[in-house]
């Protein structure tokens, strides 16, 4: 098993872990904005084949390594918080990568936002689906302050450019908020 799905496999026990504690220690929902220097993002070069009717599709995996890029992180929760429903878990995760050397401002449209090398990840218990490329919509950031990065995204997930998984949907993420350094 490689390094990212281990700590993707870990990630989601330890929010199984939490569900199962006691109710009123159980946070039903929350996000999380963090960006952070010298990260970059690369993609497995391990692609994993899956039967879909009579083709083959590629899954793409990406993982989160040193580099010399800002990595911005969008990480939403939720948990049903009860204890008779064991799969009530669920995570949406949003990254992408911008050049270090766009140190004020950065407005990325459509095609371009391949540049960033965006992903989204979802997880609903018991599955979860493929990471999913974003290539559609707007992403922009405006420096704040040394800690800080206005951000707003608008985009729609692409399923991967490999094929489409039936009964995959792409993910519509639109947020305009303050990321702050990890």
């Amino acid at each position: 098993m490689t390094l990212p799905k281990l700590l993707f496999l870990l990630s989601i026990i330890s929010i199984l872990f939490v569900a199962c504690g006691d109710d009123d220690d159980c946070v039903e929902s929350g996000m999380n904005f963090t960006w952070s220097t010298n990260r970059t993002i690369e993609i497995d070069p391990e692609v994993a084949n899956v039967p879909i009717g009579d083709s083959l599709i590629s899954l793409i995996e990406y993982q989160v390594i040193e580099g010399q890029d800002f990595l911005f992180e969008f990480s939403q929760f939720s948990n049903f918080c009860d204890p008779e429903i064991a799969d009530g878990v669920g995570t949406l995760d949003f990254v992408m990568v911008v050049p270090a050397d766009s140190t004020d401002a950065f407005t990325y449209t459509d095609q371009e936002i391949l540049e960033t090398s965006a992903f989204v990840r979802v997880f609903a218990a018991p599955d979860g689906l493929p990471d999913q490329s974003v290539e559609e919509g707007e992403i922009s950031g405006v420096r704040i302050d040394d800690n800080s990065w206005r951000i707003s995204i608008d985009v729609v997930s692409s399923l991967q450019e490999y094929g489409e998984i039936l009964g995959d949907v792409p993910e519509v993420i639109s947020i305009d908020t303050v990321f702050t350094l990890r």
